[in-house]
């Protein structure tokens, strides 16, 4: 029974993937609009190309700053496992509202492979994910400041700015807490009665938070893997740009640095599955106050949701064959103990 669900997990998975990935494109308005979005490309299908596969660094930067933090920590994960797991949380990320449901499945596989140090692999995709969101109120307050002029322009994006302005503040004033709060003495202050569920969970948050802690006070944590933050966000605007052009777009690349990553922290707010709907009408709203028509704005943000498709079933597969692979090792070690 094991041989034959080990045989049948690639080809029930690349039939389940390649479903996914058509009721993804229905969501995004159907496979139709989907062809006549990448037919505007078709004098250009190396740029195109060359847009689809550039999200790649985004996501490679994502899985090397966590890979980092998996080494600061020690903890056995590899470089293959690792790369496996985060094309598998991109891959939930776009099941699961916003971007919140690939590390709920990062998190769970992580602890697995970490027995006794299950919320140190947790910590480890809190703090990748915290680094990530610092880089990007960095970058955007950076753009802010840079693009001025673009954002006093009119109401919305004036408004917008504030938004950004108060939104790192606010994750300023979360680091110091992380930073300089000593939850540990808290809870020995305050600690729950001996044996009870209460102090095994004060005991499990308390672990966590110095964990998280020690991973954004490290030097290599705090600089690399913040610069790897960066280079993300970034590389995700170039996506857009390359994108653009493919379908004959002129919007210039400051223009996009000034949209795409506000679109991209709005649309991973846990509303919709993948962000759909809000990453539309967020990009609509945005390109039309910098003088982008609907059609065009509509056109960058399919292309851009096909292209995080694209690579979710390309992270399912990856993720199944992992699977596959756990429950190989699985038999095997069941067969040694016998």
């Amino acid at each position: 029974m094991n041989a034959w669900l080990k045989k049948s997990v690639p080809l029930v998975g690349g039939v389940l993937v390649a479903l996914l990935f058509a009721v993804l494109m229905w969501r995004a308005g159907g496979i139709g609009r989907v062809a006549d979005t990448l037919a505007l490309a078709k004098g250009r299908p190396l740029l195109l190309a060359s847009g689809v596969l550039f999200f790649c660094v985004s996501l490679l930067c994502g899985a090397a700053r966590w890979y980092l933090l998996l080494r600061i920590l020690r903890l056995p994960i590899d470089a293959g496992e690792c790369i496996k797991l985060y094309a598998a949380g991109h891959f939930f990320n776009m099941l699961g509202p916003g971007a919140l449901g690939g590390d709920v499945i990062k998190a769970a596989f992580a602890a697995r492979q970490c027995p006794g140090r299950g919320m140190d692999a947790v910590a480890s995709i809190a703090a990748e994910r915290f680094i990530g969101f610092l880089g990007l109120a960095v970058f955007i307050v950076t753009v802010c400041l840079v693009k001025s002029d673009l954002f006093a322009q009119n109401t919305v994006l004036s408004f917008l700015r504030s938004a950004i302005f108060a939104a790192a503040f606010a994750a300023a004033v979360v680091l110091a807490v992380l930073l300089l709060a000593d939850w540990g003495k808290l809870a020995e202050r305050y600690k729950p009665r001996s044996g009870s569920f209460s102090e095994k969970a004060v005991e499990g948050i308390v672990r966590l938070w110095r964990t998280f802690r020690f991973c954004l006070i490290h030097p290599s944590a705090s600089v690399f893997v913040f610069a790897l933050s960066l280079l993300n966000h970034f590389a995700d605007v170039c996506c857009y740009f390359i994108l653009s052009r493919s379908i004959g777009m002129s919007v210039s690349l400051g223009e996009l640095l000034a949209v795409t990553p506000v679109t991209n922290v709005l649309a991973s707010v846990p509303l919709t599955p993948g962000g759909v709907g809000v990453r539309e009408n967020i990009m609509l709203t945005l390109m039309s106050e910098i003088g982008v028509g609907a059609s065009e704005s509509a056109a960058l943000s399919l292309l851009m949701f096909f292209t995080l498709a694209v690579w979710a079933s390309a992270g399912g597969l990856i993720f199944l064959f992992y699977v596959k692979d756990r429950m190989g090792r699985g038999c095997d070690e069941k067969r040694g103990g016998e």
